[in-house]
């Protein structure tokens, strides 16, 4: 029997998504008794955490292509870092789903026949090569037969998003969303389908048209 562990490559996480789970890895793992040898201090490996959570704030801020650098070196050193961390918390745990759990990491997926398809973790919206257009590109699904989008630059009360219409696409890469106007954020989430139906949406990513 295959013994469960957690995903040590996170390097196709969207920014968002690798913000959220690098610094639930390194709260997790901070005075953890099952994890006691860390190859990376666990200041270190929080700071790293912390750097690229405040670098890629600021990116998506601005735009900068001097903050979009920085992110980008930012998430390079931390990708590396986490699946440094995440390799040893497997060796570790040695299959132990209490241990692994509490490390903060990701489970990895059982091995299972056809299903539903899997939740989409890279989702990324940039600016088009026109004004008032968006790219749409995300991570392709084995099996997936079609991927449905919807996109909005509305919020409730409560500052839920408020979903437009169903868009259907057969590619996951290039998808072109227009028009957009400058100076509204818009938000996008993504989800599989196959013969057996729907994959739950994808986590949600914005971009500030410009």
């Amino acid at each position: 029997m295959r013994k469960q562990r957690v995903l040590t490559d996170y390097s196709r996480y969207s920014e968002d998504l690798l913000a959220t789970v690098s610094g639930k890895s390194a709260k997790s793992l901070t005075a953890n008794d099952s994890f006691p040898n860390l190859p990376i201090p666990i200041a270190d490996y929080t700071a790293l955490a912390d750097e690229f959570r405040i670098k890629n704030e600021a990116a998506k801020e601005t735009g900068g292509k001097l903050e979009i650098t920085a992110r980008n070196n930012s998430k390079a050193a931390l990708v590396l870092a986490m699946k440094q961390m995440a390799f040893y918390v497997n060796v570790t745990a040695n299959g132990d789903a209490n241990a692994l759990a509490s490390s903060g990491f990701v489970l990895a997926a059982p091995m299972k026949s056809l299903a539903v398809p899997d939740v989409l973790l890279w989702v990324s919206l940039t600016d088009g090569r026109q004004k008032g257009q968006f790219r749409l590109d995300f991570e392709p699904i084995k099996g997936a037969w079609e991927y449905e989008y919807q996109i909005s630059s509305e919020l409730d009360s409560t500052g839920q998003v408020i979903w437009g219409e169903i868009r259907t696409t057969r590619v996951s890469r290039g998808n072109v969303i227009a028009p957009v106007m400058a100076g509204v954020t818009y938000w996008v989430r993504v989800r599989a389908r196959n013969g057996m139906g729907l994959a739950d949406w994808s986590h949600t990513v914005s971009l500030l048209a410009r």
